[in-house]
C-alpha cells in the first residue's frame, strides 16, 4: 500500500510540474498563475516523499592550502564572527553563550534560514568540532589544521543528515554539488583574506592547484 501511495506522489509531482511548464509557457497572467499553482504544487508533493534520516549523515570534504601557520589559520578560523567575510551565504554569525552561536544565512534564491550551533571540541593549531542545537537540523563538522612546508593545509568537514524516500538521492546529489561549490569558494576567500589581509578577486574553484576535493560517507 506504500509504495501506491508513493507511486501516487510522484504522479501528482509530476502533473504539477507539467502545468508549472505549459503555463510559464503560454506567459500572460493567466499562464504566471497556472506556473505558480503547478510550481507549488509539485513542490509540496515531493517534500512529501522525502525525509531527512539524522542518524545516516553524508559527509562532504574540502581543503586548501594557505601560506600561514596552523596557529594563525586555527585563531582566524575561531573567530566565527568574521564568517561573513569569507563565507558569501553566511550574513551574520552572532555569539550566544560560552561555545554557542546563531548563524543567519541566505540561499543563493534568497531563501534566509537561521539555526544554532555550539562547539563540541578545540585544540589549538589543531582541530576545531561542531554541532547543530537547533531541532529538525541535523549538521556538524569539523575543521583540521595540517602543517605543510609552505603553511597549512586547512581540511573540512561537513556532515548533514541524510535524504531518503524515492527522490532522496536525486535531491541529495543536487544539494551536495551546491554545498560544495559554496565551500570551494568560502575557502578560496579565506586563504585570500589570511594571506593577504583582504578577498581581492573573484574565486575560481576550477583554476586552483591548491584546492584539493574528496567526497565520502561518515
Amino acid at each position: 500500500m506504500k509504495s501506491k501511495d508513493t507511486a501516487a506522489q510522484l504522479i501528482a509531482a509530476a502533473t504539477g510540474a507539467t502545468l508549472a511548464y505549459y503555463g510559464f509557457k503560454k506567459g500572460g497572467v493567466a499562464g504566471a498563475i497556472v506556473g505558480i499553482l503547478g510550481t507549488g504544487f509539485a513542490a509540496s508533493t515531493l517534500a512529501a516523499t522525502t525525509t531527512m534520516e539524522a542518524d545516516e549523515p553524508r559527509a562532504i570534504r574540502q581543503s586548501v592550502e594557505v601560506m600561514a601557520s596552523p596557529e594563525r589559520a586555527f585563531e582566524m578560523w575561531s573567530r566565527f564572527e568574521d564568517f561573513p567575510r569569507f563565507m558569501k551565504h553566511v550574513s551574520e554569525v552572532r555569539k550566544t553563550g560560552e561555545r554557542a552561536f546563531h548563524w543567519v544565512s541566505e540561499s543563493p534564491l534568497g531563501r534566509r534560514a537561521e539555526w544554532d550551533l555550539e562547539l563540541t571540541a578545540s585544540h589549538p593549531a589543531r582541530y576545531i568540532a561542531w554541532r547543530s542545537t537547533t531541532p529538525g537540523v541535523s549538521k556538524s563538522g569539523e575543521v583540521y589544521f595540517e602543517p605543510t612546508e609552505r603553511g597549512t593545509q586547512v581540511f573540512v568537514v561537513l556532515r548533514r543528515g541524510r535524504l531518503s524516500g524515492p527522490l532522496g538521492v536525486m535531491v541529495e546529489k543536487i544539494e551536495s554539488r551546491s554545498i560544495e561549490s559554496r565551500l570551494r569558494e568560502d575557502l578560496l576567500r579565506f586563504k585570500q583574506l589570511i594571506e593577504t589581509g583582504e578577498i581581492t578577486t573573484a574565486p575560481q574553484p576550477g583554476k586552483s592547484e591548491d584546492m584539493r576535493l574528496a567526497e565520502g560517507v561518515a
